[in-house]
């Protein structure tokens, strides 16, 4: 009997470390009209995000979008640096570094519409974007990024529900 309550001592903590482990690579950001979840899933080496996985879910849990920016050698994946909604819910904004180091002056900036449930490349939609973004009510994304060329850096900004409504035509 005492046997046994050492083997079940022990199994509750390795589940209780293998828990908060798992807590610790999970960070939620709950939209401000609480409608909407998104889930960031980080896999860390040495303390630093490497690759993100990404679920956005409706207040009830349904996953709505899911997608990971995981490599399979690590190197060529994309962490999720920096992540907010904007005022409005209508966009889960996110920036990233690449696992391997590669372009370390790009922040690859994407945003998630939940009106048409696609994922939106701020950097394709207008340039590659090399600093962290700053968000302001409603929908208005602010951020650094190369307009022609590398020693061309210039602060841009605009609403991203035009992105969407300019796609739409």
């Amino acid at each position: 009997m005492r046997y046994f309550s050492l083997i079940s001592i022990t199994l509750f903590i390795l589940l209780f470390i293998a828990a908060a482990a798992a807590a610790q690579n999970k960070r939620e950001f709950i939209s401000p009209n609480k409608m909407t979840k998104a889930v960031v899933y980080n896999y860390y080496e040495k303390g630093a995000v490497l690759e993100s996985r990404i679920s956005i879910l409706n207040r009830k849990g349904k996953v709505l979008f899911d997608t990971s920016f995981a490599s399979k050698d690590h190197e060529h994946g994309f962490g999720v640096d920096q992540a907010e909604w904007t005022a409005d819910s209508k966009f889960f904004v996110f920036g990233m570094l690449s696992s391997g180091g590669h372009q370390p002056w790009h922040a690859f900036t994407y945003a998630y519409s939940t009106s048409n449930n696609e994922l939106i490349s701020i950097d394709q939609a207008v340039e590659p974007v090399t600093s962290a973004f700053k968000l302001f009510p409603p929908d208005s994304i602010e951020a650094v990024g190369f307009k022609t060329d590398i020693n061309h850096q210039m602060k841009f900004g605009f609403r991203l529900s035009n992105l969407i409504n300019h796609k739409k035509r």
